[in-house]
């Protein structure tokens, strides 16, 4: 057997000779491996034998234009071939025409190659590519590849409309470039060729601006592929919209900043703590109370505010703090220098678990309060004082003495004296003046 001839036969792809009229002059091996035929039985048959009766009367206009212009190439380009098993089975098929010149004239050899598994596989693909595109759409992802050495990015439609264009708009990283802030733009150059040396894998977020002026954020997630060179890797990623995301911390923050606004706008102190009582917050009014910074109370615990003999009263709230209740009481809360100040606590816990504590400086009240018991307490001394004297007073008919309580005689000025507010100043009346100092009492001048 010559080289030719086992060429021939070892091909792995059924090869069958075929006359410019189409009858088939001779086959290899393969034929009954994937057609079901012996090579004598197809010898000397119509190539239409090998088609389904679908195919059969345009195959013959299609061969006597091939035959007029024979020349190598694919047959049914663009389309899905079949082939007719001896058994009536239809099997996927790509076929190979070339022409060849033999003494007998001008020959057709056809290669058939089983298509099965490679259709099987771009069905497979065509699925997951379909899958592909339908998840991004929903995402509002879009695709991307960049050969760095040769500068050149392919893109699909989804990623050119994030940034405002078509798929053609966008040849090089330079017209991607173009439609990026400024400000952003070295930032996310750097971000990727750090990240992706450094791991592989690179995010990033910026803004791009359409060509009708709208601002959009975006944000990238790549992977490097192929070389380890970096100038010869293929960078490829998806790039989606986050301006929705965007918008909403931005309002967040808004609201947390005018949340801070207020808290430090109250006049009284306002305390935020973890579950475990771990203050992750305080307003200026707290900082003030406590002659503390802001650092030197968030991280701290309550209890290393309050007296060691309050700690019960505190396990004692918590109960009813979990239940839902607003917790009122007065504590004592101790300050930077050591010294303590007095406080009306108003305590809940939020649905998200924090506490939240508002508290008031009540240091005038309470020296207040304290100065009314005193002046009440006086008050009430006085009062049992008058008592005293609005009772029956034993009293001397010649010296107007008065007998106390031990049964001893005091002069009227020593108990009055002693028993209340009065003072006694002395003089004398006229008729005293008369009977005492008779001799003053005629005078002009008293």
């Amino acid at each position: 057997m010559d080289i030719y001839q086992a060429a021939f036969e070892s091909s792995p792809d059924l090869i069958v000779c075929v006359t410019p009229e189409g009858r088939i002059l001779r086959v290899n091996g393969q034929c009954e491996a994937m057609l079901g035929y012996a090579r004598e039985e197809l010898q000397g048959q119509t190539l239409e034998i090998l088609l389904p009766e679908r195919f059969r009367a345009v195959h013959a206009s299609h061969l006597i234009g091939y035959m007029a212009d024979p020349v190598l190439r694919s047959m049914g380009s663009g389309r899905r071939l079949v082939a007719l098993r001896k058994n009536g089975a239809e099997i996927p098929v790509h076929v190979m025409l070339s022409p060849a010149e033999t003494s007998s004239g001008t020959m057709v050899i056809a290669v058939l190659r089983d298509a099965t598994e490679i259709q099987a596989a771009e069905l497979q693909a065509e699925t997951l590519i379909s899958r592909l595109r339908l998840s991004s759409e929903a995402a509002g992802m879009g695709y991307w590849t960049y050969e760095k050495a040769r500068g050149k990015l392919w893109c699909d439609e989804n990623f050119a409309a994030l940034f405002g264009g078509r798929p053609g708009d966008f040849p090089d990283s330079d017209s991607i470039r173009s439609r990026i802030w400024p400000e952003d733009q070295e930032i996310r150059r750097r971000n990727a060729w750090e990240s992706l040396d450094a791991s592989g894998k690179y995010e990033s977020e910026f803004r791009v601006t359409h060509p009708d002026g709208s601002v959009h954020w975006l944000a990238d997630l790549g992977r490097h592929i192929g070389a380890s060179d970096a100038q010869g890797r293929i960078f490829t990623g998806v790039t989606f919209d986050i301006s929705d995301r965007k918008r909403a911390e931005a309002r967040a923050e808004e609201a947390r900043r005018q949340e801070r606004n207020l808290m430090d706008m109250a006049p009284d102190g306002i305390f935020l703590a973890d579950l475990e009582g771990r203050y992750v917050d305080v307003n200026a009014a707290g900082c003030r109370l406590l002659g503390c910074s802001r650092d030197e109370i968030v991280g701290k615990t309550i209890v290393d505010f309050i007296p060691p003999e309050d700690i019960p009263k505190l396990e004692s709230a918590k109960p009813g703090l979990l239940a839902g209740e607003i917790q009122v009481g007065e504590w004592k809360m101790r300050r930077k220098d050591g010294s303590w100040v007095e406080t009306e606590v108003s305590a809940k816990i939020h649905a998200d678990g924090r506490w939240q504590t508002l508290v008031r400086d009540i240091t005038d009240r309470k020296s207040s309060e304290r100065k009314q018991a005193e002046l009440l307490a006086a008050l009430r001394k006085a009062l049992q004082e008058v008592k005293v004297l609005r009772g029956l007073l034993p009293i001397c008919a010649y010296c107007k003495k008065i007998r106390d309580e031990s049964g001893g005689w005091q002069a009227v000025e020593s108990y009055m004296e002693k028993r209340s507010d009065v003072h006694f100043s002395h003089g004398i009346c006229p008729d005293c003046l008369k009977e005492h100092y008779a001799e003053f009492a005629s005078s002009k001048d008293g």
